[in-house]
């Protein structure tokens, strides 16, 4: 986590996996504040059951507390955004003391970054400097240009007095929690397909309780009746054939 108008320098420690217990050096910047034990635990618990074989991205690395932590526990690969060279070069000395081929660092803008078309991950870090107005640019960029794999985890850290962060509307909050003044929260991203999956499952149904409630209680006079029965039964063919040709475009596998 970064914090403005602080300086510091000294070391992270990774708390599980296959470094867990090693100390790592940070270096000296203003702003760097690494996520906390207390809350690396806490996300890595939320990650659990999808952080093996993950791809991952770190939005903005700092220390590289997040990234180090899931290529720790077996992440596929990480890529880690650094803006700052030296602090760059200093993620780049600790993936090469822990042997981590797993992991890339760019040291690049990273909004002009994820600017650019990319590749899908499964889990993506998002704790930007704070008060800097880089949140909602960074989560929009992320949807749109192709980082997200379908499915995707998506962490994000803010300030607790800015409250929820606007997201993407296909974006569902899947865990949350605050400490102090930072609030950490775990979204899951549905894909739009699986939106309009949802959705058009959702009106199939109600036309069919429509059929049956019509057919009951039989509201209309008889040539109305049998109108709307028509119009129903039309309605229900539609949205099933929708629904069967959508679910036969989804991809057998949504995870890399």
């Amino acid at each position: 986590m970064k914090k403005p108008n602080h300086a510091g320098s000294g070391q992270i420690r990774i708390i599980g996996g296959q470094w867990r217990g090693r100390k790592l050096p940070v270096p000296e910047s203003p702003g760097l504040r690494p996520t906390t034990d207390r809350v690396r635990e806490t996300l890595f618990n939320w990650l659990a059951p999808s952080i093996v074989d993950a791809h991952c991205l770190d939005c903005f690395a700092g220390s590289g507390a997040l990234g180090l932590e899931a290529l720790s526990r077996y992440a596929a690969s990480t890529t880690l955004l650094e803006m700052e060279r030296g602090v760059a070069q200093q993620l780049q000395k600790n993936l090469a003391t822990l042997k981590a081929d797993r992991g890339k660092v760019i040291t690049t803008n990273t909004l002009s970054f994820l600017s650019q078309p990319g590749t899908p991950h499964q889990i993506v870090f998002v704790d930007p400097p704070f008060r800097q107005g880089l949140l909602e640019e960074t989560l929009r960029l992320l949807e749109t240009q192709g980082w997200l794999a379908d499915e995707a985890l998506v962490y994000v850290e803010s300030e607790v007095e800015n409250g929820l962060p606007p997201v993407p509307a296909n974006w569902q909050l899947y865990r949350e929690k605050v400490a102090g003044q930072v609030a950490y929260r775990l979204y899951q991203r549905e894909a739009k397909e699986s939106t309009m999956l949802i959705n058009l499952g959702r009106l199939l149904m109600l036309c069919v309780w429509a059929f049956l409630l019509l057919n009951l209680f039989q509201p209309f006079p008889k040539p109305l009746n049998i109108f709307v029965n028509v119009a129903l039964i039309f309605m229900i063919l539609m949205h099933g054939l929708q629904l069967t040709l959508l679910k036969a475009t989804q991809p057998k596998e949504r995870r890399r």
